[in-house]
């Protein structure tokens, strides 16, 4: 997976890439080596959604 994207909308449109959807709602994908980047929602303050920022660092 190269992109991580919380909104499901913007993972339709990009459809000639590979995007993976995480909203907070569900568990981590298991390996986040592998993404390049994390779009996090501007204006939604949600602690779950900077554990992906975290789990990228270590």
């Amino acid at each position: 997976m190269r992109y991580l994207l919380p909104h499901p909308d913007a993972v339709a449109d990009l459809s000639d890439l590979d995007v993976g959807l995480y909203d907070g709602t569900q568990p981590l994908p298991e390996n986040l080596d592998d993404v390049e980047l994390y779009a996090v929602p501007y204006g939604i303050i949600d602690p779950r959604l900077c554990e992906p920022i975290t789990e990228m660092l270590l």
